[in-house]
């Protein structure tokens, strides 16, 4: 299962930080490799919105469990990039075709 990750721009961290940070993880290798998204994903959000993807994630694994790795993922960027212990809230969302976003927001 893939999981798209929407992160808002008022985080200050970009899909492609997401994705390396995430990658360099154990999470990568057990979960799921992260990506930034194509454009073409992107035209129904807001274009200020950045998008990854954890793709190929194993399909047991509860969407609530994804959700907490991805807050502290976020969380540790933020902390690295700006030395800052900022709070961010994550919520998911099933869509139609049986995928998560999972957005993630201060």
């Amino acid at each position: 299962m893939d999981y798209q990750i929407v992160l808002s721009p008022d985080l200050e961290v970009s899909a492609g930080e997401f994705a390396e940070h995430w990658n360099l993880s154990p999470q990568g290798d057990e979960i799921g490799n992260a990506a930034t998204a194509p454009a073409a994903a992107k035209s129904f959000l807001d274009p200020n919105i950045v998008l990854a993807v954890i793709a190929g994630a194993a399909g047991k694994i509860a969407v609530d469990v994804i959700k907490d790795l991805v807050k502290e993922k976020v969380k540790a960027l933020i902390r690295e990039k700006f030395a800052r212990k900022d709070e961010v809230e994550v919520e998911s969302v099933l869509q139609p075709d049986g995928t998560y976003l999972i957005i993630v927001k201060r």
